[in-house]
């Protein structure tokens, strides 16, 4: 066959098809499928989460955004896939923010606050919105392209998700109900698709909302805005608020050079305030592990003081110091004091008396600044669970923080006790503590040193200091 003839073959295959549909309508057929890949995407990373590192988190807004994307595309199809696109970015506003807290110190505060209590309610309630609109967006959708309604996927989802709340009110644990869930949900998943491949197979052409910003600058505004927020977080809220002043002048002169001259370390006795060391007036005696100290490469360390209030040693006021040497302040800090009366298995013969006292201090060049603890709670209730160490009680803490610019850190906690017991003899009294010292920022969520010590667990920007102290009699 000539070649000419291969042409005019051609032209009349040519002249037999239909004309390709315009560009518009490819594009609005395609627009459809990829919203609904979104909001399948979307849905997988903003339900299933892994609690790893900072996945708890990324993923999680990873996922928002790709629903806020998904539901953009379609919220000019019907009411139920708008209402969708609302719940979406409020739910990205909501996920952002929470990203945002968990940089700073108050993560815990939030976490633990009625506020985040009804955050979470608020946003199961808004999940269980979304998927029932989206059921009724899939529903109005087939009808617009004369499919007949059906949206068992979207079903399946509400009463999966019905499930998983229920499981996570009652706080069931079990791997292969869990396996047995995420299974379910795959399939919920691959339902969904096959919807979505339906509507495409149907060449319906779903009519994409105009929009002011493309995806790309939209995901560039919305990740930028976190980025700063945790940056500024990490940069300005690593620290707890203190209340540092100025020290004052001492007024208890002689009583100090009696505490001195009995044994107390003069850089130590130098910081306590006049009201502590009115409670030592009428002591009998002063003992202290004062020495080279293992600072366990964190560049501080500790010393034990006990001041003997009485001949017949049943009662006294024991003092904890802590002095940096080279350490630096990136965030938070703890000083944990476990008396010998809050100790498990310890004899029961001494308890508390009098109230838990103590500040810190640094130095400002020629100025003494001091501050309460941020937080100082001597009720020592609870205790701290390790697989290594068993169970320990929680103690005495004092959480604070210092000051970037700070120099010569140190501070103290001080308690009293009093022994009942009858036999006076070879009285045995003992004191242990730790030091938690933050020297990384590199940790997100933020744990502060006290969350540190109460999780039991071991964290790649704390190390923790050990002293142990006693006294027999």
């Amino acid at each position: 066959m000539a070649g000419n003839e291969f042409d005019g073959l051609d032209r009349l295959i040519e002249d037999s098809l239909d004309s390709l549909p315009p560009d518009d309508v490819v594009d609005r057929v395609s627009a459809g499928k990829t919203a609904f890949d979104l909001i399948i995407a979307g849905l997988a990373l903003s339900t299933i989460t892994l609690d790893i590192l900072a996945l708890g988190y990324i993923l999680p807004m990873i996922g928002v955004v790709l629903l806020l994307l998904g539901f953009r595309r379609l919220r000019g199809e019907n009411g139920w896939f708008k209402a969708c696109f609302v719940i979406s970015a409020v739910r990205c506003v909501s996920v952002a923010a929470q990203c945002i807290i968990a940089a700073t110190v108050y993560h815990s505060t939030f976490t633990s606050s009625g506020a985040a209590d009804i955050t979470a309610s608020v946003s199961v309630a808004l999940v269980f919105v979304l998927i029932i609109c989206l059921r009724k967006g899939i529903l109005a959708t087939q009808r617009r392209a004369l499919l007949e309604p059906h949206a068992g996927g979207a079903t399946a989802l509400i009463i999966w998700y019905a499930v998983v709340c229920a499981l996570a009110l009652v706080k069931f644990e079990g791997l292969i109900l869990v396996a047995g869930l995420v299974i379910g949900f795959i399939f919920i998943l691959r339902s969904l698709a096959k919807l979505a491949r339906e509507l495409d197979e149907a060449s319906y052409a779903v009519h994409p909302s105009p929009v002011r910003l493309s995806d790309k600058s939209l995901c560039i505004t919305i990740f930028s805005l976190i980025v700063v927020g945790v940056a500024c977080g990490f940069l300005f809220l690593q620290r707890l608020p203190m209340q540092w002043q100025p020290e004052q002048e001492t007024r208890t002169t002689e009583l100090r050079r009696e505490l001195l001259e009995a044994g107390y370390p003069e850089r130590a006795l130098s910081d306590l305030s006049d009201e502590d060391v009115e409670l030592c007036r009428g002591f009998t005696a002063v003992y202290t592990n004062d020495g080279d100290q293992f600072d366990n490469g964190s560049g501080v360390t500790l010393m034990t003081v006990a001041v003997k209030l009485d001949e017949s040693g049943t009662r006294y006021r024991v003092f904890t110091h802590f002095e940096w040497h080279g350490a630096h302040s990136c965030g938070t800090e703890l000083l944990r004091v476990i008396p010998y009366y809050m100790r498990y298995g310890a004899r029961l013969d001494w308890s508390p008396e009098g109230e838990v006292t103590g500040r810190v201090l640094y130095d400002d060049g020629d100025t003494t600044m001091v501050s309460p603890y941020y937080k100082l709670d001597g009720s020592g209730t609870g205790s701290i669970s390790s697989s290594f160490f068993g169970t320990s009680a929680l103690g005495i803490l004092g959480s604070f923080s210092m000051p970037a610019d700070s120099e010569n850190q140190r501070g103290y906690i001080a308690y009293g006790t009093r022994s009942g017991a009858t036999e006076t003899d070879e009285l045995y009294i003992a004191s242990d503590a730790n030091y938690v010292h933050q020297y990384s920022v590199l940790q997100f969520p933020v744990q502060t040193a006290e969350e540190f010590v109460g999780s039991g667990s071991f964290g790649e920007s704390f190390v923790t200091v050990w002293d142990s102290f006693s006294v027999a009699d």
